[in-house]
């Protein structure tokens, strides 16, 4: 249908990403909401969901999980900070 020109999928990506697998991610949203939080916090923490890692293209899984985890915690820190 002609109605049907973007598509919005929920799926859990590493943060710090801006696309996967030619698929566009919200990250610069993400962005714009933790500077935002950063002049004008509304909570006193913030939560990270991580994505669901065993379906991730398997050169997107080269380092650990936890070293993974780390990375996208990181990244929300020193924007959010």
């Amino acid at each position: 249908r002609e109605a049907d020109v973007e598509w919005r999928v929920h799926f859990h990506v590493p943060v710090f990403r801006e696309s996967l697998a030619g698929f566009q991610s919200t990250r610069a949203f993400v962005e714009e909401a933790l500077t935002l939080h950063r002049h004008s916090p509304l909570s006193s923490h913030l939560e990270v969901e991580t994505y669901t890692w065993t379906v991730l293209p398997e050169h997107e899984r080269a380092a650990s999980l936890d070293e993974a985890i780390a990375r996208e915690l990181c990244w929300t820190r020193e924007r959010a900070a």
